[in-house]
């Protein structure tokens, strides 16, 4: 059973019927249709394709994934940068050891170079001990060679060639040590004590050479190498110091010591020329300063002498002839190139210090803008954050507003105001509250829009509203007109049964009775449709039995009808109108959804609590669960009228009707089959005053034209004392009452009537109504409703 307005059962009819199913409706009686299943499970979405769909990220996710990006590129730049700063503090750092070590490698250059000439000079004088006289050199030796090897540990060369150039060193130093042995017992003599020891010079000085090409930076390179070339000419100037002194202590030099003396001088030549090339203006004009002493002149003069004076040929194989006597004094030579030696060594020493401190303030530079790089980052960084923070929290907030002011019009307002406005209120456009959102940007703008949309929503909720009202006007207009109409027809109907003896033309009338009274429940359906009051309404309590059997009077199929007994209660007499249609309505659908075979039954039971609990049960078709649930949910909420309203009329005026009084309809499925409608009347409709009246059994169903001229539905007194006595002979003795109300013949009398003519004071199919009067009921009650209790 579906509630819908009243249709024939056996009529077929296109498009969606009254259960919301499209398609034809057949006749209920056939098998009930399939059911299909819609659509299918939509598979589960993995958490790495939610993250993908980047589209659906919340606003301040998508403003963290932009801020993220170039937050990341100004983090992994900086680091880049503080990391290349750090990186030239390091190797500024790396650059001081090599300094450092090319300061110990000068000083055993030093001290190497003065050992071999004092050790040259005693050779050649046959001095008796010199291992005691040469003891504080090799003590300055040692110490400056641990110096080196310590500093060298510190030092973290990345040339192979440097490494190996040390190896060199080691091996040298070596010699060194297997030299001073023969040379303290002056078992060799100088020539091949001063090879020997300018074999361990020549290889400090690779070594310088290798470790100056350490030095990555153009700057400090440059101040490197001019060192070297000047430590370089240094040794040339001791090597020379050595050679001479050697010469003056034998008395004068061979051809051989001559011509290394000149090769010695052109290796010094080319050391000065390349230091001069190498060397900044400011160095070149401090080497010019420091050699401008008259020392360095004197040793350039005595040398001059000693390579033009007289010399002996070299002849290796006669030692007899020695070689002639230098023009030179010994102490002025001695006194000469050590000044001068000493010179070149001030002049090395500031470029040694001037490398050392431009590294130190190279190194403190990187280092300073390694951490200014760093502060900068971690300020920038901070900034950023700040804007972020206070544009992304006021973009946020505004956002925020904007969504809950949208959502709070979207839920709360606007279906408020709408609500409203259907129930006849006004479209107060100018109260319309707009959201807070201040600001002018987009999102203000969007706010402003929303309002907008909601002032034209409202605006046209009123319109709306106004036209429902003019269609409810026109529904009222044309149910009048067609009432009207109608009880004109039923009055006509009466005269014409209260003037027919014919049986079966009676029958007939009887027939268009119900047809017409069917018309007079659908004109006040669309009474409620338009949403005004029927204009019938009784004021008088009705029992219930009588609000049953009025219900079942003002449909076709009455004869299906099986009413149980009901409780002896009365129903105030506002609400017997309303609630004899809402019954109507559910036995009509009850009929119209089940086969003609069957029964629709209503069973009514009186609650402890005072309600009253009627049930109408069919045997049809039956309905799905989300059907049950979509009828009940429209029976719950009967307020608003769609476009689906004219589909399904009757769960619309069942559900009207029902929250006029505040009564519960449900609709579930029955026992066995079919459909079960539960009308739950509440206890402050229901007096505390019972009918002094018998229950009314059920019957069984009778056919429409009752044998021996009954009225329709009649089969003998329910509650009386004798049967009827035909179409025109006085009722049985006794007060009577047929099941459908009928009582009496339709024209007869009461016990021992008055006339058997047709215009008797009949209790009939055309007698009084439930509260006295004649046709349809006084105040407004159904006709054909029940026996009367009128007279």
């Amino acid at each position: 059973m579906t509630v819908t307005a009243s249709q024939t059962p056996s009529q077929t009819t296109a498009g969606p019927d009254s259960r919301g199913r499209a398609g034809p409706r057949t006749d209920p009686s056939g098998p009930p249709p399939r059911r299909t299943a819609a659509g299918g499970e939509a598979g589960e979405r993995s958490a790495w394709a939610a993250f993908v769909r980047w589209r659906d990220w919340t606003i301040p996710v998508k403003l963290g994934a932009v801020i993220l990006v170039p937050v990341v590129f100004a983090i992994v730049l900086g680091a880049l940068r503080i990391g290349d700063q750090v990186d030239r503090a390091d190797t500024y750092r790396d650059v001081d050891r090599v300094v450092a070590v090319t300061d110990s490698l000068r000083r055993v250059i030093n001290w190497v170079q003065v050992e071999r000439t004092k050790s040259a000079v005693l050779l050649t004088g046959g001095y008796g001990d010199i291992a005691g006289a040469t003891a504080g050199e090799r003590q300055s030796v040692d110490y400056a060679r641990q110096q080196l090897r310590n500093a060298v540990q510190r030092a973290d060369f990345t040339s192979e060639v440097t490494r190996a150039r040390y190896a060199d060193v080691v091996a040298a130093l070596g010699r060194l040590d297997a030299l001073r042995t023969p040379v303290a017992a002056a078992s060799v003599d100088s020539a091949t004590a001063i090879e020997q020891y300018t074999s361990v010079t020549d290889a400090l000085l690779d070594f310088d050479r290798a470790a100056v090409e350490e030095i990555a930076d153009s700057g400090l390179a440059g101040t490197a190498a001019a060192l070297h070339q000047l430590d370089a000419a240094q040794e040339e100037i001791r090597y020379q110091w050595a050679q001479v002194a050697v010469g003056i202590a034998r008395g004068g030099l061979n051809a051989a010591d001559t011509a290394a003396l000149r090769t010695s001088q052109a290796r010094l030549d080319d050391h000065v020329a390349a230091f001069v090339s190498l060397a900044t203006t400011e160095q070149r004009a401090e080497y010019e300063r420091q050699l401008a002493v008259p020392a360095a002149r004197t040793r350039a003069d005595l040398l001059r002498l000693v390579l033009v004076g007289p010399a002996t040929p070299a002849d290796d194989s006669d030692e007899e002839e020695g070689p002639a006597p230098l023009p030179v004094a010994a102490a002025d030579w001695d006194v000469a190139s050590d000044q001068t030696s000493a010179r070149l060594s001030a002049v090395g020493a500031t470029l040694g210090e001037r490398i050392k401190s431009e590294s130190d303030a190279l190194q403190n530079a990187a280092s300073d803008a390694a951490g200014l790089a760093s502060v900068v980052l971690i300020l920038a960084l901070v900034l950023a954050a700040a804007i972020i923070v206070l544009i992304g929290r006021q973009l946020l907030r505004s956002l925020a507003e904007l969504r809950r002011g949208a959502l709070d019009v979207a839920r709360n307002r606007l279906p408020a105001a709408v609500a409203r406005i259907r129930d006849g209120g006004q479209a107060d456009i100018g109260a319309v509250e707009p959201i807070a959102v201040p600001s002018a940007d987009e999102v203000g703008q969007v706010a402003r829009a929303f309002d907008a949309v909601h002032e034209q929503a409202l605006r046209l909720a009123g319109e709306q509203a106004a036209l429902r009202a003019n269609y409810g006007n026109v529904f009222v207009n044309l149910s009048r007109r067609s009432q009207g109409l109608v009880q004109r027809q039923l009055h006509l109907l009466e005269r014409l049964e209260r003037d027919e003896e014919d049986a079966d033309q009676l029958d007939t009338l009887f027939q268009l009775d119900h047809l017409a009274t069917r018309m007079r429940r659908n004109n006040e359906n669309l009474m409620v449709l338009s949403g005004s009051e029927p204009g019938r309404r009784t004021q008088q309590p009705a029992p219930l039995a009588d609000l049953l059997r009025a219900a079942v009077s003002e449909m076709e199929q009455y004869q299906r009808v099986v009413i149980q007994s009901p409780p002896t209660v009365l129903v105030v007499g506002y609400a017997v109108g309303d609630l004899v249609r809402l019954v109507a309505e559910l036995l009509d659908n009850a009929a119209a959804f089940s086969a003609p075979t069957t029964q629709v039954t209503i069973a009514s039971h009186h609650t402890d609590g005072g309600s009253v609990r009627i049930e109408v049960v069919d045997r049809g078709i039956g309905m799905r669960d989300d059907e049950f649930a979509d009828a009940n949910r429209r029976l719950a909420d009967a307020g608003t009228v769609d476009a689906s309203t004219a589909r399904r009329m009757g769960l619309f005026v069942v559900g009207r009707l029902a929250s006029r009084h505040g009564v519960q309809v449900q609709l579930r499925p029955g026992n066995q089959s079919g459909t079960r409608a539960t009308v739950l009347i509440p206890a402050d409709l229901v007096t505390s005053n019972v009918v002094d009246l018998p229950p009314v059994p059920p019957r069984a169903p009778a056919p429409t034209t009752p044998p021996g001229g009954l009225p329709r539905g009649t089969t003998g007194p329910a509650n009386g004392s004798g049967p009827a006595t035909g179409v025109n002979g006085n009722g049985a003795p006794g007060a009577g009452r047929g099941v459908n109300g009928t009582g009496h013949a339709p024209n007869g009398t009461g016990p021992n009537g008055g006339s058997n003519g047709s215009n008797g004071n009949a209790r009939g199919a055309n007698g009084t109504g439930l509260l006295g009067g004649t046709g349809s009921r006084a105040n407004g009650a159904p006709r054909h409703s029940g026996p009367a209790h009128g007279g």
